[in-house]
């Protein structure tokens, strides 16, 4: 969740997710993806302003078998970045040029995407 001035005084809260099946969709315990939205919806909701962008790339733009693979080095004490280098993987993929375009905030964010 990033915090956004949007003119002077006012704050936008801007969640960009990238879809996760097996945390959006399968509840996996492994990650916490399907948590996260829900989460900055209750904040967004709470300041009754904001925006939550949902990107169909799977997160850290890896495919789902590899996400499994990196799953299986987690319990032998991989985080998921660690797993997605083990694998030969880039720690995170994903891109946001459409999700900034999109929210209009690009030259407004306070750190680089």
């Amino acid at each position: 969740m990033k915090i956004i001035r949007k003119e002077q005084g006012e704050i936008l809260l801007v969640r960009i997710h990238s879809e996760c099946m097996t945390g959006d969709v399968f509840h996996s315990g492994m990650c916490d993806c399907c948590k996260r939205p829900h989460k900055s919806l209750e904040m967004i909701f709470a300041s009754n302003y904001g925006l939550l962008i949902y990107m169909s790339q799977e997160e850290r733009g890896t495919e789902l078998f590899e996400k499994i693979k990196a799953y299986d080095l987690q319990p032998r004490g991989y985080d998921i970045v660690d797993a997605n280098l083990k694998l030969g993987l880039e720690p995170d993929s994903r891109k946001y040029d459409a999700a900034v375009t999109y929210a209009g905030v690009k030259d407004r964010l306070p750190v680089p995407y």
